[in-house]
């Protein structure tokens, strides 16, 4: 496993679509930084503040698209060019070859989260925004570590596609459906639970909140938006319905890849 890994790794820093994202992901940084700075001269701070949580997390809403992207020409790739044929007749084992995609495909997606880290600390910590936007987020750690368990369920969902797929083209575009798909249900829901929790809706729909509820917190994109907002509700349950989600995922990829045909 472990000179798998150091293979898969070498290949992952060689990777172009891994050096791109990771440019992507420093760029728009800089851009959210930048975009940051001219709404705190045209807000006000006392107006800008309660939007420094987004301005840090905001990648959790795209590191999904990213991920499904990423994914199929990374692991995707080892289908169209014999690979795993090749790790099979050295003897790697299945599981072996499957969580060493998981692993690097997670690796990838913190590494994007790191990109846009260090464009916040260039362009916003040493800027007019900075220390403003650093010292305004509310419950940093909570949230990082949603943003954590977000980027592994996405992470295990961009594998279980490729690699189930066994088709660059075709794992691209079952990726970025499922991306979408997730994400407007997410949006649904949070808009729902938003509209819900008006003071004109009190003690009214108690079961449809009840229901929502269980969905804002199951759709990891619904907990994305949460991640973002100034407000957020049962964070440390989100981490754990995205833990629960993507251990699943893991299982069931195992279990399918492992009866796979391979040719």
């Amino acid at each position: 496993m472990t000179r798998l890994l150091r293979s898969d790794l070498c290949r992952l820093l060689r990777s172009r679509a891994f050096a791109a994202t990771n440019a992507l992901f420093f760029a728009l940084g800089c851009v959210f930084y930048c975009l940051a700075g001219v709404n705190l001269s045209r807000l006000g701070a006392e107006d800008f503040v309660p939007q420094a949580s987004e301005y840090m997390f905001l990648p959790v809403m795209y590191i999904g698209l990213a991920l499904a992207v990423f994914c199929p020409f990374f692991a995707g790739s080892d289908y169209a060019f014999g690979t795993i044929r090749n790790k099979l007749a050295v003897g790697c084992g299945r599981a072996e070859i499957y969580l060493s995609y998981l692993i690097l495909t997670f690796t990838a997606g913190m590494s994007f989260w790191c990109a846009q880290l260090l464009a916040a600390v260039i362009v916003g910590y040493f800027g007019t925004v900075g220390p403003l936007v650093f010292s305004a987020l509310t419950r940093p750690l909570i949230k990082l570590a949603e943003a954590i368990a977000l980027t592994l369920f996405w992470s295990t969902l961009s594998v279980f596609i490729t690699v189930l797929a066994a088709d660059k083209a075709a794992s691209l575009v079952a990726g970025i459906s499922a991306f979408a798909v997730i994400t407007a249900a997410g949006v649904h829901v949070y808009a729902e639970l938003s509209r819900l929790s008006r003071p004109e809706y009190a003690g009214l729909y108690p079961a449809v909140k009840r229901v929502y509820g269980i969905l804002g917190t199951v759709i990891p994109s619904a907990a994305e938006l949460e991640v973002i907002s100034p407000k957020s509700n049962l964070l440390p349950v989100h981490v754990i319905a995205a833990i629960c989600l993507a251990a699943a995922i893991t299982l069931l990829g195992l279990l399918l890849f492992s009866r796979k045909n391979i040719r």
